[in-house]
């Protein structure tokens, strides 16, 4: 059986790549981990961070989602890029294998498996709303199949 690819991205000029996911545990139960925005609120969004120089999007996607919420997870799908002012992020469809329960404190308060509609209720930006969106697709079409 062949490796599956590995996918690099490159980033234009005076943006940056970053990797999460939208991690689904056996309940259907979305992860959210709740962090501070750039005007020090609290907020609640979905794992992810910036690329380490040479690393693929894919190993960006699993290390953060561990070091932001504490769960280890296998990825299903890719589910695309999402285009912001100062990055690209992009974003993996995740099922959690296990919950270690720890996460780095220093970027995450807290982290909570919520029903999607809490999860869209508990989201603000229009970022993780979209990517939600995306991935109750992905799940939709998975159970058509």
């Amino acid at each position: 059986m062949a490796a599956a690819p590995r996918l690099f991205a490159i980033a234009p000029a005076g943006k940056w790549i970053s990797a999460g996911g939208v991690v689904f545990d056996q309940k259907g139960r979305i992860a959210l981990v709740r962090q501070w925005d750039r005007s020090s609120r609290l907020r609640w969004t979905l794992p992810k961070g910036r690329l380490d120089p040479g690393e693929t999007l894919t190993a960006a996607a699993l290390r953060e989602v561990y070091e932001e919420a504490g769960v280890r997870v296998r990825i299903t799908s890719y589910l695309g890029r999402y285009k912001g002012k100062r990055h690209f992020t992009h974003y993996f469809r995740m099922l959690l294998v296990r919950d270690d329960g720890c996460h780095d404190t220093s970027e995450t308060a807290e982290v909570r498996f919520v029903k999607p509609a809490k999860a869209r209720r508990l989201m603000r930006s229009r970022r993780d709303r979209t990517v939600l969106e995306w991935a109750q697709a992905v799940s939709a079409q998975a159970r058509a199949a």
